[in-house]
C-alpha cells in the first residue's frame, strides 16, 4: 500500500480557498470588499483616502462600519431646506432627485474636499449661510477641506477653541454647526468617544422639529457604535433614525436605515432579522445607491445560500453584478462575478461559473487592448513636448487626458489580475484543477514586480499540480518558490516550500533528495517552533525512508512526531501519526500490528470527537483486512466508515465517494453485483451535489458499469461505459485507464449483439491514446475473433483466435488455464463452421483437457 495520506488537501484549502458558504460570507464582509463598494457608493473621490481613513479599525467589522460611515459622509447635499433654519440641517442623505447617477470611470474625479459632508445646507464650493459669522464660516470650511490627519487635528483644535468661547451660549445655529462639524472631523479621525459626545450635545440643542438633522446624526452614531461592536446601542440609533424618517415620510432615509439595520443584523449573525431588513431595503432599491444595492444583494445571496435556496441566491448574485457594471467600477464588478460564480458552483453549474469568468476576462482584455496604445500615445506626446517652455491649453488637455488614461490602465490591469485570481479560486472550488492552473499561469508574468503575490502564485501552481497528480511540474514551482523565499530571507515560508518540494520528490521516487530537503526543513521547524509543520515533515520523512526500505528509521521519525503531538496536545496529529504507523506495518506485512495500531487510533478519535479521522481509521482497517483476504470483515468495517463519514461534515466529499467506491468494488469481488450497484449509484447521486474530481467520477462510473455487466444488463452497462470513456478523456484522468473501459465496452456490445459498434470499439484500441497492458494482448485478439465470428467472417475469426492462443502461450501472459480452454473452444467452433472437422475435434479435445487439468488441480 503506497504511503500517500494526501496531507496536501488541507494545505490547498488554505491556499485556494475553496469554497464554502462561510467563506463566501467572509468574502462579502471583508475590508477589501467594503472599501471598493463604499468608494463606488460615493461615486466620487479617492479609494486610497477612504481606505486610509478606514484603516483605524482593527477588525473587518469595525472597518466595515467605518467605511459605511465614510460613504454616508460622502453623499452630496440636498439644496432644499427642510425648515426655516435651513443652514442648520445636516443634509447628508440626499433626496431621490439629488442623488448622483452612476458615472463612468472615465469621468473627471471631484476632489475629496468638495464632497465631504458639510454640516450646513449648501452646495460644495458655495459660501456658508449668511446667518453665520465670516470667521466661523471659514473655520467650518477649513474643517471640511481637511484631508490629512494633521489638517484634521488642526481643524479640531480650532473648532474646540471656538466651542470654548461659546460655552455660555444657549445653543444657537453657530454652536450647533460647530458641534456637528467637530463630530464629523473626530469621526473621520477615528476618535469615536469624542465624536459621540459632540453628536449627543448637538442632539440636546437641536430644535424638536428638525428631525431630518437628528435622523442623520443618529445614523452616524449608529455606525460608530457598530464599529465599536456595541450592537444594542447601534440598533437603537438606527431605529431612532428610522422612526424620524417615517415621520418625515422620507423613503430614501427609511431605505438607508433598513439597509444599515440589515448589515448590523448580519454582523451579529441574526439571519432572520437581517434578511427581513435587507429584503425591505431592496424592495425600495430605487432609493439606495448602487453600492448599497450591491452590498445588500451580497449579504442576502449568502444568507439564501446557507439555507440552500439556490434560485433566490442566484437572482440576488445577478443583481450584484448588474447593480455596479464593469464600466462604473471594475474591481467591484469582478468581485460580484466571483460571488455569482460561487453561487453557480453550489448548484453544480461549474461550466456556467467558468464561462462567466471567461467572458469577464475577454471584456477586460478588450479594455486593455484600447488603453495600452492610448497610454503609449500620451507617453510619446509627452516626450515630444518635454523641452517646451510653455504648454498650450490644448497640450494641457492632452496631459490631463494622459493622467486619466494611465489611471484607467492601472485599474484595468488590477481588475485583470483580480479576475484571474478569483477565477483560479472558483475553479479550485469546483475542482477544475486544469482551468485553475490556466488562470494562475496567465497571471504569473504580470506579478514579476510584486514579490509577495508572485511567490504565492508559485505555491498555488505547485499545489494545483499536486491535485492533478503532476508531481514533476509541481516540484518545479516549489523549487522556484524556495529560491525566492531564500532571497527574501523568509525562513518559515522557506521551510514550507522545502516540505512541499520534498513531498513531490517522494512521489517521484527521488527519496534521497527528498530526505535532504525535508531534513533542512526539519531544522528550521525546530529552531522556529513550528510544531505542526514539524510533525508533517516527520511524516514525509517516514514515507521517504519506507520507500528506501528502511522501516525502522521511518518508525523512529513517527515516534518523534507522536511525542511532539502528545507534548503539545495536538490530538488530531497524534491520530494521524498512528495512521502513518499502521501504514508502515502494512508495508512490512505486519497486518496484526497494523490492526492493533488502528484500534488505538480509533479509540483516540472516538474519545476526542474526531469523527472524520475515525472514518479514515476504519477505512485503513478495511484495507488491512482486504490485504489479509478477509473481504467480508473488510466490507463490515468499511460500511461503518462510510456511515460515519456521511454523518460528519468535516469529511471531504472525495473521501466519502472513495469509501463508497471501494465498498462497491469489494462487493463485486464477493460476486454481489446488486449490492455493488447500490453503492456505486448512491455515490454517483452524491457526486452530483458536490464538486467531484474527474478521477473519482470515472471510478464510480466504471464500477457501476461493471456491476451492470455482472447483472447481465448489457445495454445499460454499455451506456455507462460510454460515460466513463468520456470522463476518462477529461483532464485529470490517466490515459492508461482507457483500456479496461474499451474491452469491457466491447464485451457488453458483443453480448448485446451490437457487433458493428463492438468492432469500432475494438479498432479504437489501436489508437495512440490507449495503452494495452503487457500480457493483455491476447484478450483483445480473442474479442476480435468473437466479433468476426458473430459477423460470420470465419476465416478472419480463425486467425484472431489462433493469435490469441499463441499469445496465451507466451511468458508473462495474464491468461488463465480457463482462458486458454475458452480460446481453444472458440477456435473449435470457428473451424467447425468452416467444415474442418478434424481441426474442430482437435481444439475441442485440447479445451476439455485443459478444463480437466484445472479440476484435478483443485
Amino acid at each position: 500500500m503506497a504511503m500517500d495520506m494526501r496531507t496536501m488537501s488541507i494545505e490547498l484549502a488554505d491556499e485556494v480557498s475553496p469554497l464554502s458558504v462561510s467563506a463566501m460570507r467572509e468574502l462579502a464582509i471583508s475590508v477589501r470588499t467594503l472599501q471598493r463598494r463604499s468608494s463606488a457608493r460615493a461615486q466620487q473621490g479617492s479609494l486610497e483616502r477612504l481606505a486610509s481613513v478606514a484603516s483605524s479599525g482593527d477588525n473587518p467589522t469595525s472597518n466595515s462600519t467605518m467605511l459605511r460611515s465614510m460613504a454616508l459622509l460622502a453623499e452630496p447635499l440636498d439644496v432644499r431646506a427642510q425648515s426655516s433654519n435651513s443652514h442648520e440641517n445636516l443634509s447628508v442623505v440626499p433626496s431621490r432627485e439629488a442623488s448622483p447617477k452612476p458615472r463612468r470611470r472615465s469621468a473627471p474625479v471631484v476632489p475629496i474636499t468638495s464632497w465631504l459632508a458639510p454640516a450646513v445646507s449648501e452646495h460644495p464650493g458655495k459660501s456658508p449661510s449668511p446667518d453665520l459669522p465670516g470667521a466661523l464660516a471659514r473655520l467650518i470650511r477649513a474643517g471640511k477641506a481637511a484631508k490629512t490627519r494633521e489638517e484634521l487635528e488642526l481643524a479640531v483644535d480650532k473648532l474646540r477653541r471656538a466651542l470654548d468661547r461659546m460655552q455660555h451660549s444657549k445653543g444657537g445655529p453657530a454652536k450647533r454647526n460647530i458641534l456637528i462639524n467637530l463630530g464629523l472631523c473626530l469621526e473621520r479621525m477615528g476618535n469615536h468617544k469624542d465624536a459621540l459626545e459632540c453628536y449627543n450635545q448637538s442632539l440636546d440643542i437641536l430644535p424638536e422639529e428638525d428631525r431630518q438633522t437628528k435622523a442623520i446624526i443618529h445614523q452616524h452614531m449608529g455606525l460608530i457604535h457598530e464599529a465599536q461592536k456595541c450592537w444594542s446601542e447601534a440598533e437603537n440609533c438606527y431605529l431612532a433614525a428610522l422612526e424620524m424618517y417615517e415621520m418625515l415620510e422620507n423613503p430614501q432615509g427609511c431605505a438607508t436605515c433598513k439597509f444599515n439595520l440589515g448589515c448590523l443584523a448580519v454582523n451579529q449573525e441574526k439571519v432572520g432579522d437581517g434578511m427581513l431588513y435587507l429584503e425591505d431595503a431592496l424592495a425600495h432599491r430605487q432609493f439606495l445607491s448602487p453600492s448599497e444595492v450591491h452590498l445588500a444583494a451580497t449579504y442576502l445571496a449568502n444568507l439564501h445560500l446557507q439555507q440552500k435556496r439556490f434560485t433566490d441566491a442566484e437572482s440576488l448574485a445577478a443583481l450584484e453584478v448588474s447593480s455596479l457594471p464593469y464600466e462604473n467600477d471594475r474591481m467591484t464588478h469582478v468581485e460580484a462575478v466571483h460571488h455569482l460564480a460561487l453561487v453557480l458552483i453550489a448548484q453544480q453549474r461549474t461550466t456556467d461559473a467558468v464561462a462567466r469568468f471567461d467572458a469577464l476576462l475577454d471584456k477586460i482584455r478588450a479594455d486593455l487592448k484600447v488603453l495600452r496604445p492610448l497610454v503609449h500615445q500620451y507617453d510619446e506626446a509627452g516626450r515630444e513636448r518635454g523641452g517646451s517652455a510653455s504648454v498650450s491649453p490644448c497640450r494641457a488637455t492632452e496631459s490631463a487626458g494622459g493622467v486619466l488614461a494611465v489611471r484607467e490602465l492601472a485599474e484595468a490591469e488590477q481588475a485583470y489580475l483580480r479576475a484571474l485570481d478569483d477565477g483560479s479560486v472558483v475553479c479550485s472550488a469546483a475542482q477544475q484543477w486544469h482551468k485553475a492552473i490556466q488562470y494562475t499561469q496567465q497571471s504569473l508574468p504580470l506579478l514579476q514586480n510584486d514579490g509577495d503575490a508572485h511567490v504565492k502564485a508559485l505555491r498555488r501552481l505547485g499545489l494545483l499540480h499536486i491535485c492533478c497528480d503532476d508531481f514533476k511540474t509541481a516540484l518545479k514551482y516549489f523549487i522556484q518558490e524556495r529560491e525566492h523565499r531564500m532571497r527574501r530571507k523568509e525562513e518559515v515560508e522557506y521551510a514550507r516550500a522545502s516540505y512541499y518540494a520534498g513531498h513531490c520528490m517522494v512521489h517521484k521516487g527521488r527519496n534521497e533528495s527528498a530526505r535532504d530537503m525535508l531534513q533542512e526543513a526539519l531544522v528550521i521547524c525546530r529552531r522556529t517552533g513550528l510544531h505542526l509543520l514539524e510533525i508533517t515533515v516527520l511524516h514525509e520523512l517516514a514515507k521517504a525512508f519506507c520507500n528506501m526500505n528502511k522501516p525502522a528509521e521511518a518508525m523512529s521519525f513517527l515516534d518523534e512526531a507522536s511525542a511532539i503531538a502528545g507534548r503539545k496536545g495536538h490530538r488530531r496529529e497524534k491520530a494521524k501519526t498512528l495512521l502513518a504507523k499502521a501504514e508502515v506495518h502494512m508495508l512490512c506485512s505486519r497486518h496484526l500490528n497494523a490492526i492493533e495500531t488502528l484500534e488505538v487510533a480509533l479509540v483516540l478519535c472516538e474519545n476526542n470527537n474526531l469523527h472524520d479521522l475515525a472514518a479514515e481509521t476504519l477505512m485503513h482497517m478495511a484495507q488491512v483486512h482486504q490485504g489479509m483476504g478477509n473481504v467480508d470483515e473488510a466490507i463490515t468495517v468499511l460500511q461503518k466508515s462510510v456511515h460515519l463519514s456521511l454523518e460528519d461534515s468535516r469529511s471531504s466529499s472525495s473521501f466519502v465517494l472513495s469509501g463508497l467506491a471501494l465498498l462497491g468494488e469489494l462487493q463485486l469481488t464477493k460476486c454481489r453485483p446488486s449490492e455493488a450497484l447500490s453503492c456505486f449509484r448512491r455515490a454517483i447521486e452524491l457526486s452530483k451535489t458536490k464538486p467531484t474530481p474527474t478521477s473519482v467520477t470515472f471510478r464510480l462510473q466504471f464500477g457501476a458499469a461493471r456491476a451492470l455487466q455482472h447483472l447481465g444488463q448489457f445495454i445499460e452497462a454499455t451506456q455507462v461505459y460510454e460515460q466513463a470513456l468520456a470522463t476518462a478523456r477529461m483532464p485529470g484522468c490517466v490515459g492508461g485507464k482507457l483500456f479496461p473501459v474499451y474491452v469491457n465496452l466491447a464485451t457488453c456490445q458483443l453480448e448485446a449483439r451490437h457487433w458493428d459498434t463492438a468492432l469500432v470499439t475494438l479498432t479504437a484500441i489501436d489508437s495512440a491514446e490507449v495503452r494495452v497492458p503487457a500480457g493483455e494482448e491476447w484478450y483483445v485478439a480473442f474479442l476480435r475473433g468473437q466479433v468476426r465470428f458473430a459477423l460470420m467472417q470465419f476465416d478472419i475469426a480463425r486467425q484472431f483466435f489462433q493469435d490469441a492462443i499463441s499469445m496465451l502461450e507466451r511468458e508473462g501472459s495474464t491468461g488463465t488455464v480457463h482462458d486458454k480452454a475458452a480460446a481453444h473452444m472458440a477456435l473449435s467452433r470457428c473451424v467447425g463452421h468452416a467444415g474442418d472437422e478434424d481441426a474442430r475435434q482437435h481444439h475441442e479435445m485440447l479445451a476439455n483437457a485443459l478444463l480437466a487439468s484445472q479440476i484435478q488441480t483443485r
